[in-house]
This record gives C-alpha cells, sequence and structure tokens, in this order.
C-alpha cells in the first residue's frame, strides 16, 4: 500500500526549498538543518496550524529542489550541472517507531540557495523545481544557535503549480499541488531482469568502493530480492536516493531531478537502468585505478627496501676491501649501480630526492666532529634510519634526533684570542659599556687572566708536531666510485713505513677552561644582564640569554624524553644549538623567580647538575641522552633576591652583589650612556639638548627614588620627548620666517633664532616632568620629640629611611605596636621597652631607683606606611633612642640616622645591608649615621670613598654611646645628675 493512501495530503501546502543538492524520494527520509528566516518562519506557521487542530497527528509539507545554476559558458548539458559540493545524507526507507526515535541526527550546513533570494533568505519561485515530494515531519529539534534540525519522511511526488503561489508578502512559499500516482511496469517487461540484475552488481560495487551503511544495505537487498512490477519503481528511487552525488560514483544532482520527474514507472526504471549502469562504471573505474596506485605503492617499497639492502652490501665490501689492504692491485672492480634498470613512474622524483636527501644526511654525520660517544650513537641512528621506511612514524623521529645531533657544536668553540694586550682590551671594553661594578669586573678580569695562562701553559707542553714525510706517488684515482676485491693469490699492495705513533700518555690532553658560576645579586637596573653581554663582546664569544622566571617544567631544563610527543631538548642544548659553539657565555636571567617543586618536577634542582664546574663537563638531557660537556660555558646567574634560592643551588655559585648606585654614580652614567641613548632615540642631536650638571642632579634627587637607572631613563626620555616636540615646533616657524618651502632643510642656528633653548635647566625639568615626587624638604624640617629615625632595608637592593613614633597614654605600663610589624621586630620592641624601664633612673625619667615611670602610662610605638610589612632585627637602637625622646622630652639630633640591635645588657650588635641603607640615606639627604662597631669594616669595603667623604660616621658599641651620637651629650646629661662616664660605672657596678 502507498504512503498517499495512509495520509490525508491538502490540496495547498507550504513548499520548503531544500539544501541544493539534496532531492527527497517517496518512501524515504531526509535530515536537513534549517536556519534561513523564510524556513523557520514555514516551521512556526505550520506547528501553529496543528496545534490549532488538535485532531492532526503529523504535519505535512511540500519539499521542492532548488534548480542547479546555469554554467558560465551558457552551454547546460546534464553532465555539466551543478553537483553538490558537499555529500547529501543518505536517504532510507521510513523506519519504525522505535528506529525514529535511536536513529542519530545528521546536521547539513546549508550553502546559499540561490542569487535572487529576498532579505528573508527564500528563492524565487521561478529557481524551484516543478516537481517534488509531499513529506511529514518526524522530528523537529531546536538548535542553541537559533535553527532547527528536521526529519521528514517522503510521502508522495508532487508537481508544483508555478501560477498559484501565495502573495510574495508571506515569509514562505505555498502553492497549490498535485500528487501524482506511479504506474507500474507491464507484467513480463525485461525491464525488471535489467533492473534486479544492475542493482546488485551496483551494491557488489559500492561494497568494495565506498560502502553503505549495514541497515541501508540490507534493506535494498530486500526490495531487489522482492522485486516486481509493482515495486520496480520505488526501487529506483531507493537506489538514488542512497547513491551520493559525488565524482566517483558518476551520479549527478541532475539525474535525481530527471528520475524525480519520471511519473511513469517504465520511464523511470529506464532511465533509472540507466543512470545506475553508469554509477556502477564510474565506480569500476575509480577502483582499477585505486588498485594500480596500490600497486605501484607496493612496487615502490620493495624497490626500496632492495636498494637499501644493496647500500648494506656495498658497505660490506667496502670493509672487505679495506681488510684486504684498500684500493689497488688486481681485483674484481664493481661499480655502484647507478639505478639502471629501473622501471620510469611518476614517483622516481620523490624516490631520487629521498635518495639525494639521504646521502647528503650520511655526508653530514661523516664529516661532523664528534665526541667519541656522539659519534657512536650518531652512525647507530643513521643506520636505523636507513633501515626504517619513509612512511613510517619513527622515520621521522629518527630523522629529528639526527637533525639535532648534527646542529649541536660537541666539538666546536670560539678560541681565545691570545694577544699581548688581551686582558687591557676586555678592562677598557667593560669600562666603557658600564660605570662602577668593580667587583663583577675585578672576577671576571681575573678568570680571563688565569684562562690565557692555561692555554700558554699547555701549548708550551705541547710544541705542534713536525710535518710527516711525503707519501710516495700513487695511481691517480678514477673519476667513478669504484670498489677493488683482491684475489686470493695476490696479497694487499705494500704500504710505505709510518711514523711511530706516541703513546696516549705523551701528549696531554687540552685543559677545560672551566667557567666559573658568578651570581650577580641587586635592585632591578644595576645593569646585572648588560654587563654579561659586555663580557661576551670583550672575550670574542656567543652570548645566549635564558629567561628562568616563572619555569616551573623540569623538562625546560633537561628537556623531554623522546617517548613523547613533540619532544624537544632542554634550553641548555637549545642555547648550544643557537649559539654554534660549545663555550658561548649564557645569562640565567632571574634565578630567584625559578618556580617552585611541582608535579612536573623541580627545575631548582635540575640546575644543580648544570651549575657544578665539577659535573657539568657529562651532562645529560633526557632527550639527547648523550653526555653534553657544559664544563667550557661561562654561567652568569641575576638574581634580586637571595631568600628565595634553595641552599644547594646558591652553595654552586659566587655571589657578587650589586649594590644601587649613589647620586654621582648616577649623573655619570645619565651624562655618558642615558643621555645620549635617548637623544639617540627621539631623533636628536648633542647639540639640540644640553642638560647641566644642577639640572641633572635635580633631575634624579627630586624625580627618582630607585637603587637602578631605569626611573631615571625614562624621566631622561620625557625630557627628550618634550624638546623634541619644541625643536619641531620651532622648525616650522624657522621655515616660515625664512619662507621656505616644504622639504627644505633647516639649520639648527635658523630654529635657534626663533627662540628654540638648547640648555635645559633644572626649572626647565619642573616644566616638563611636573611638580616633583620626591620632597627632601621634610627631612630637614625640626625633628619632634618622640621620633626617631632609622635605616631600613626595603628588599631589591633598596634601602631607605623609616621613621619610628612613639606616644604615651593613660594605662598601666604596657606596650603597644602598629604598622604592620613582624614577629622579630615585634621582639625588638619589647627589648627596647623592657631596657628603658631597667634603665629609668639612669636615664633621668625616673626620681629614684625603686619609681615605675611607668606604672600610670601605655607606651604606643608606631612604624608609617602601614600598609607595608616590616621585619629584621635591626631597629632595636632607633626604638630605644624613640622612647628615650619620649619621655626626656628632648628630640633627636637634625639629620642623624641610625641602625643596630640591642642586647639586655646595653650593647649595639652589627646587623646586615649596610651599604644599601647608606645609600638609601644618602638618596635622603641624611649624611650623620649611627652604625654598629663590628660594621666599621662594611663601610670600609663596600661604600664608594665619594659617600665615605660625604658622609659622617658614628660607630657605637653600646646603648649609651648610641644615645650620646642622637641627642648630643650635653643635652642627654644637662641637669641629670652628672657625666656620661658616671653612669656608665654605676650601670657596670649593677650588671
Amino acid at each position: 500500500m502507498s504512503l498517499q493512501r495512509s495520509y490525508s495530503i491538502p490540496s495547498t501546502l507550504p513548499i520548503l526549498p531544500l539544501p541544493p543538492g539534496q532531492v527527497l524520494f517517496p518512501s524515504l527520509v531526509l535530515s536537513v538543518q534549517l536556519a534561513s528566516k523564510h524556513s523557520i518562519a514555514l516551521l512556526q506557521s505550520v506547528l501553529r496550524e496543528a496545534e490549532q487542530q488538535a485532531s492532526s497527528k503529523y504535519i505535512i509539507i511540500g519539499c521542492a529542489p532548488v534548480k542547479p545554476s546555469p554554467p558560465d559558458d551558457g552551454a547546460a548539458t546534464k553532465t555539466s550541472s551543478v553537483r553538490s559540493q558537499t555529500e547529501p545524507p543518505p536517504l532510507v526507507t521510513p523506519p519504525t517507531s522505535d528506529e525514529e526515535d535511536a536513529k542519530p541526527l545528521r546536521v547539513i550546513k546549508l550553502p546559499v540557495s540561490s542569487s535572487r533570494a529576498d532579505k528573508l533568505g527564500k528563492p524565487a519561485k521561478e529557481d524551484l523545481f516543478e516537481y517534488g515530494c509531499a513529506a511529514r515531519i518526524v522530528r523537529l529539534e531546536r538548535l542553541s544557535s537559533g535553527g532547527f534540525v528536521v526529519i521528514l519522511e517522503g510521502l508522495s511526488r508532487i508537481a508544483l503549480s508555478l501560477a498559484d503561489y501565495g502573495p510574495p508578502t508571506l515569509p514562505f512559499h505555498e502553492t497549490t499541488v498535485t500528487l501524482l500516482t506511479t504506474t507500474p511496469l507491464p507484467n513480463g517487461s525485461p525491464l525488471l531482469s535489467s533492473l534486479q540484475s544492475i542493482s546488485t552488481t551496483l551494491l557488489s560495487t559500492l561494497a568494495s568502493t565506498s560502502p553503505l551503511s549495514a541497515l541501508l544495505n540490507r534493506r535494498l537487498k530486500s526490495l531487489i530480492t522482492n522485486l516486481n512490477a509493482d515495486t520496480a519503481p520505488a526501487l529506483v528511487d531507493a537506489l538514488m536516493g542512497s547513491i551520493p552525488s559525488t565524482t566517483a560514483t558518476g551520479l549527478t544532482f541532475q539525474d535525481k531531478l530527471d528520475i524525480l520527474a519520471a511519473v511513469d514507472g517504465e520511464a523511470r526504471v529506464e532511465l533509472g537502468v540507466e543512470i545506475l549502469s553508469r554509477c556502477d562504471e564510474s565506480l569500476n573505474l575509480k577502483k582499477r585505478i585505486g588498485d594500480k596506485v596500490d600497486q605501484n605503492l607496493s612496487r615502490r617499497q620493495r624497490e626500496y627496501l632492495l636498494m637499501q639492502q644493496l647500500q648494506a652490501i656495498r658497505q660490506e665490501l667496502e670493509e672487505l676491501a679495506a681488510k684486504d689492504g684498500g684500493v689497488g692491485g688486481g681485483g674484481v672492480k664493481i661499480g655502484a649501480p647507478a639505478r639502471k634498470g629501473i622501471p620510469a613512474n611518476g614517483g622516481d622524483e620523490e624516490e631520487d630526492d629521498e635518495v639525494d636527501d639521504m646521502a647528503e644526511l650520511e655526508k653530514a654525520v661523516k664529516a661532523k666532529s664528534w665526541t667519541e660517544e656522539s659519534r657512536k650513537v650518531a652512525m647507530k641512528e643513521l643506520r636505523r634510519l636507513k633501515k626504517s621506511p619513509p612512511q613510517g612514524a619513527e622515520h621521522g623521529v629518527i630523522r629529528n634526533y639526527l637533525d639535532w645531533l648534527l646542529a649541536l657544536p660537541w666539538n666546536d668553540s670560539t678560541p681565545l684570542p691570545l694577544s699581548r694586550d688581551f686582558i687591557t682590551a676586555a678592562r677598557t671594553k667593560l669600562n666603557d659599556d658600564h660605570y662602577g661594578l668593580d667587583k663583577v669586573k675585578k672576577r671576571l678580569l681575573e678568570w680571563l687572566a688565569v684562562l690565557r695562562l692555561k692555554q700558554e701553559q699547555w701549548e708550551l707542553d705541547n710544541p705542534p708536531a713536525p710535518p710527516l714525510p711525503a707519501a710516495p706517488p700513487t695511481e691517480t684515482p678514477s673519476a667513478s666510485t669504484e670498489l677493488v676485491l683482491h684475489e686470493s693469490s695476490g696479497g694487499p699492495p705494500a704500504m710505505p713505513p709510518l711514523a711511530p705513533i706516541p703513546p696516549p700518555s705523551a701528549t696531554k690532553s687540552k685543559p677545560r677552561d672551566k667557567g666559573p658560576i658568578l651570581l650577580l645579586c641587586g635592585p632591578p637596573g644595576t645593569g646585572k644582564t648588560s654587563i654579561a653581554r659586555s663580557l661576551a663582546d670583550a672575550m670574542g664569544r656567543k652570548f645566549y640569554r635564558i629567561s628562568l622566571g616563572g619555569v616551573r617544567d623540569e623538562a625546560e631544563i633537561r628537556g623531554h624524553r623522546r617517548t613523547y610527543v613533540s619532544a624537544l631538548p632542554g634550553a641548555l642544548a637549545q642555547a648550544l644549538k643557537a649559539t654554534g659553539v660549545n663555550n658561548p657565555v649564557i645569562l640565567l636571567d632571574e634565578i630567584d623567580k625559578l618556580g617552585m617543586s611541582s608535579t612536573h618536577g623541580d627545575p631548582g634542582a635540575a640546575l644543580l647538575e648544570v651549575l657544578d664546574p665539577e659535573q657539568n663537563y657529562c651532562f645529560k638531557d633526557h632527550y639527547l641522552d648523550i653526555p653534553l660537556d657544559l664544563s667550557s660555558v661561562l654561567f652568569i646567574a641575576t638574581a634580586n633576591s637571595l631568600d628565595t634560592i634553595s641552599d644547594p643551588l646558591y652553595d654552586r655559585m659566587e655571589v657578587i652583589e650589586l649594590s644601587g648606585y649613589v647620586h654621582s654614580e648616577k649623573l655619570h652614567i645619565a651624562k655618558r650612556y642615558l643621555l645620549p641613548k635617548q637623544l639617540k632615540a627621539n631623533s636628536l642631536t648633542p647639540s639640540l639638548v644640553h642638560l647641566s650638571d644642577e639640572a641633572l642632579l635635580h633631575l634624579i634627587t627630586s624625580y627618582t627614588h630607585e637603587a637602578g637607572v631605569r626611573s631615571l631613563e625614562r624621566e631622561l626620555g620625557a625630557v627628550c620627548r618634550a624638546k623634541a616636540v619644541e625643536y619641531a615646533e620651532a622648525k616650522d616657524k624657522a621655515r616660515e620666517k625664512e619662507g621656505l618651502k616644504e622639504g627644505d632643510a633647516v639649520s639648527e642656528e635658523m630654529v635657534k633664532k626663533v627662540g628654540y633653548e638648547v640648555e635645559v635647566s633644572a626649572e626647565d625639568v619642573e616644566r616638563i616632568l611636573g611638580v616633583p615626587k620626591y620632597d627632601r624638604e621634610e627631612l630637614e624640617k625640626e625633628n619632634m620629640v618622640g621620633v626617631s629615625t632609622g635605616l631600613a632595608y626595603q628588599g631589591s637592593g633598596n634601602g631607605g629611611v623609616l621613621h619610628i613614633e612613639s606616644t604615651t597614654l593613660p594605662g598601666h605600663g604596657s606596650l603597644h605596636l602598629t604598622g604592620q610589624l613582624g614577629e622579630v621586630i615585634s621582639e625588638s620592641a619589647e627589648l627596647a621597652f623592657a631596657w628603658v624601664k631597667s634603665h629609668a633612673y639612669e636615664l633621668g625619667i625616673a626620681e629614684s631607683k625603686e619609681e615605675d615611670p611607668f606604672s600610670n602610662v601605655d607606651v604606643h610605638i608606631h612604624m608609617p606606611a602601614g600598609s607595608i610589612r616590616k621585619d629584621g632585627p635591626s631597629a632595636g637602637v632607633a626604638m630605644v633612642v624613640a622612647m628615650v625622646s619620649l619621655m626626656r622630652g628632648i628630640p633627636q639630633l637634625q639629620g642623624v640616622a641610625m641602625t643596630g640591635e640591642i642586647t639586655l645588657r646595653g650593647l649595639v650588635t652589627p646587623v646586615g645591608g649596610i651599604k644599601e641603607k647608606v645609600l638609601g640615606a644618602h638618596r635622603a639627604g641624611i649624611h650623620t649615621l649611627l652604625l654598629p662597631f663590628k660594621n666599621a669594616k662594611d663601610v670600609t669595603a663596600d661604600l664608594p670613598p665619594s659617600i665615605q667623604e660625604e658622609c659622617t660616621f658614628v660607630y657605637t658599641r653600646t646603648i649609651w654611646d648610641a644615645l650620646e651620637a642622637a641627642f648630643g651629650k650635653e643635652r642627654l646629661w644637662e641637669g641629670k645628675g652628672g657625666p656620661r662616664e658616671l653612669v656608665g660605672a654605676l650601670v657596670e657596678s649593677r650588671l
């Protein structure tokens, strides 16, 4: 029973244009995705109508294919019709209710259907095919993108009436349709046997070329088995809907339209037999071509294996010939075949390229300067590469590994120049590039001198060997490469006697130039990175920088193992490959910011072997798996802080601390390096901008407050940019004043005449940069009672001034601390408070020894900048001075700052960071500093002579010395019982 008898199909249907290249046949199912506005409007309309007619259990619409666009040349034929660019989904017979729910949906992306579509995407009615198919909506699903996926079941052929289309304002097509009934074949028609034969053959061909789904294949075979005059037209529809329209099948979109338009059953079957025969022939042609390609590929693989075997035979023959005495004498000559007799085909050129590439690779491996172990591994991998087929996955892995081995400099190094003035030239280079940094320069020059002496001594102990005597003349070798096999009756040719080879102990190996592992620690902007580059230039060596900031994977240092996909060597091997030598200067930048131990390993632990001169001569990268000599590499690491570096890693490096620059050093650096650099960057010349020492010093003291010079360079850049604007405007004025045309040269004298000022004064600096960021006048005001000035280390090599404030409030003798103080500095405050309470009588705070001046008051100590955490054992002296000032009512002397820790006995103990603290106080304008007596050596060793001359250092052994220096001896003991010596004697007697 046909489907049109089971469903009541209206005479007027909304028409859904199918995506280009798709056709729906009766009794088949099609899944399409709808996203155009007219299609969504059609679905919304039929859904509303179905809701109003609650008795209807199904929704029927009309589906019409879109006509193919005509070709550009106008010769529209059946064979040149537009074919679908995407393979349409398979069309199957209607599924059962269970299959309908289990069948997955196939989403198809819709191409543009017609160039004459309106703004809703609705194609013109002339673009729709005259025949279509009435369809039932089986399933409808909404997509997240806003469209729908609809499954359509074909019911009956229909003819569309172009004259009865709905109004143009309707958002979708709607027209009167005519149901078309297919006439059966006459009984005994010979087309039945032809259709059954070609259908069976076509399914067999599809099974070997483009297999259909198992369910679809079974249903088609069932239709072929039960074929009769009534079902023959339906079989043609099922086959035409199941076979994709591709070049391989030979089925075109126009063929499907012709079948859809064939209403007469006999005509449809006749046309179907013709089209299916053409499809079977096309598929067989594709299969024959594919078989030929496979045979050709198999032949090439066999040929490649034979070539590899032939190459192995040649190698064995060469070794036999070498054992028999080499080339010469009578023997059987075997020439190397040059691929004669190999049939030519289209793949010979590619194979020739492969053979040539392999020959080049083998030549490069033999010419490379290897270490003994690396040579063995390289030759082994080369043999494996020759045996592996190019199509194999292992071939690319081995080739990549060999490329890395060839790229690494196993024995290639940069020679050290042994000229007479080498050390002098290196010192000049370092001094030209950097001002100061004397410790670093001294250590590097020491290493260069030792390295030069080692090489000179080795050359004295190992003079060059005398030249060998000339060998007797031999036969001129043939132009072609040949192997000579000697006959058994003839011995090897006589060889000239060679000079005796000295034993290995007689020749000393060249000493490795072990480079020091230097760690430059200091604040940002002090020249740690740039001095490493200058050292490489001074030595004539290659330079490479490895940034370790944030590295958390051990494989970044040691490399990945070759078992992983996309494995690569580590950063050290990549550095050697990039420089091309085994003795470059490698900068390990920001080693203090190296990631800690994680699931990917500890990169800091991986550096332990790298930075050990006694171990890194055999560093093993996980990818290379061959000892890599890093002993000749000069490693220079940089860090801002030593706190985050592990103890084992810190122990392997020689630490050189770089402190901040003083004002005089910054002035020199700005004049010599920074200002010329910024002038060049802003297209200015020294004759156009000049900053006096006074202006530069004002910029340094009022707009920068750092240990390095980066902020100073930025501020100088701002001044240069402002002067560039003034110069450009002055050039325009001069050109206008002189009546010059655009493009005419304007001299500097002409620009200066119109008011351009070359000199930049301190007032100009303030006009350009604005209000000064740091005001030094605050430190020059009168000190207040209860306030002391301490020195603090602020991290990253910076030091500064720290004000300690104290006050009293009614209470019971307790101490309150505020200002984000850590545990150590809080204990220092309690220690200072206890010492002041115990010595209240000697300090003149109490009237008698038994009196407690703190019984009715609490002391509150505060350190400003409460959002910044403060900690460290160096503020004890300053806290004692603050509390004595508070209780005695006398302020400390102006321009005095102090540092040091105290004990309960009143002794002042040494502290760290003296250089940074002193430089911070100097930048703040303080020139009288109270330091612990045991820190005097730090001042002499670390501070520049200019700072030692400008500042006054008072070294204190006890807290009494610090109090006298902070308040003045007369002010401290005025009216309080006598001179300091008596009080000191009293204290000693009490202790």
